[in-house]
C-alpha cells in the first residue's frame, strides 16, 4: 500500500516572514568589517548598515560617530571622512580614515542611529585588527580589471561566465559595492596571469606586477572557484566556442586557450577559464 503523506505536508504553506513597515535595525550582513575581524586593510572603508524602510527620512540620522574615541565630523582634526548612502530601504554609513592604520593595530568604530522625534537611539560598535601586510582595497584597478567589470556587448556567450567568475572570486564581502567588484576582478586577474594562456592578453596590455603582488582579503581559493564552476561546464564550453570556433582568436593562438581549458591540472584549467572574460572584453574594447 502506498504510504500516506505526512500530515505536515497537508498543511498550507507558511506565509513568508515580513518585517513590519517602519522597522529599524542594524543588518549584520551589511556591516563590514564584522566585530572581531582580523586582517583588515590598512586604509579600509568601514561600513555600517541599518534597515530603515522609511529612508531617506528626516526623523532618523547617524550620530555619535567615533573612531578610536575620536569624533568623526567635518571639523579639522577629524580622523576620518563619513558619508551616508541610502538604497532600497537601507541606510549606509561609510567611514574612511584619512591616514592608513598601522599594521597589526586594533581599532574601534562606534556610532548611533537616532530618531530626533522619539529620541530612540540604536548604538553600534565594532572592533577589528589591521592586517600585518598591505592589502588591496579595490581603489586602483588596472586596465584589464576595469574592462572586465563591464558587460560583454558583442561576445554575448562569454557574458554569463564573466558574471559567474566575478561572483565566485570572493568568499565574503569586505567593503561592498564597487570596491568588492574591483577586488574580485583582481583575484581573477591574478589567476588568469598564472599560466601560458595569459599570453593571449599580451597584445592588449603588459602584465601588471604590482597587481600580481597584491594581497586580497576574503578571496576564494582556486580550488574553491573551480569546484563551484562545475554546474556551468556548458556555459564555459559556449564561451570557449565563441572565442575560438571562427571567433576573434587567431587559429595559431587558440590551442593555448583550448588546451588550458582541457588541462588535468586544476590551476591551468582555471587560469584559462579566467582568461576568457578578460580576452573577450579586451577584444571588444579594441574594436
Amino acid at each position: 500500500m502506498k504510504p500516506s503523506l505526512s500530515p505536515l505536508l497537508a498543511l498550507p504553506p507558511r506565509a513568508p516572514f515580513v518585517l513590519p513597515f517602519g522597522t529599524v535595525a542594524f543588518l549584520a550582513q551589511g556591516c563590514a568589517p564584522r566585530d572581531g575581524a582580523s586582517g583588515v586593510a590598512v586604509q579600509p572603508t568601514l561600513r555600517v548598515c541599518v534597515l530603515d524602510q522609511t529612508a531617506p527620512s528626516t526623523d532618523w540620522s547617524w550620530t555619535n560617530i567615533t573612531l578610536d574615541d575620536q569624533t568623526v565630523d567635518d571639523q579639522p582634526g577629524s580622523p576620518a571622512r563619513a558619508i551616508v548612502q541610502v538604497s532600497s530601504g537601507r541606510s549606509y554609513l561609510l567611514v574612511t580614515p584619512f591616514a592608513p592604520f598601522k599594521p597589526r593595530s586594533v581599532h574601534t568604530l562606534r556610532c548611533s542611529y537616532e530618531n530626533a522625534l522619539t529620541n530612540e537611539t540604536i548604538p553600534y560598535a565594532t572592533s577589528f585588527t589591521v592586517s600585518s601586510e598591505s592589502t588591496y582595497t579595490g581603489t586602483s584597478p588596472n586596465y584589464f580589471e576595469r574592462i572586465v567589470q563591464q558587460p560583454c556587448t558583442q561576445l554575448l556567450e562569454v557574458e554569463p561566465l564573466r558574471l559567474i567568475l566575478l561572483e565566485l572570486a570572493l568568499k565574503e564581502s569586505v567593503y561592498g559595492g564597487a570596491q568588492d567588484r574591483a577586488r574580485a576582478a583582481r583575484v581573477l586577474y591574478q589567476i588568469a596571469q598564472g599560466t601560458d594562456a595569459a599570453s593571449l592578453l599580451n597584445p592588449y596590455g603588459s602584465r601588471d606586477e604590482i597587481a600580481m603582488a597584491s594581497k586580497i582579503l576574503g578571496r576564494n581559493t582556486r580550488l574553491g572557484i573551480l569546484s563551484a564552476l562545475a554546474p556551468y561546464e556548458r556555459r564555459i564550453e559556449r564561451a570557449l566556442a565563441a572565442l575560438v570556433e571562427g571567433g576573434p582568436v587567431p587559429p595559431a593562438l587558440a590551442p593555448a586557450l583550448v588546451d588550458g581549458c582541457d588541462s588535468a591540472l586544476y590551476t591551468h584549467k582555471l587560469a584559462a577559464i579566467c582568461v576568457m572574460p578578460f580576452l573577450a572584453r579586451a577584444i571588444e574594447s579594441a574594436a
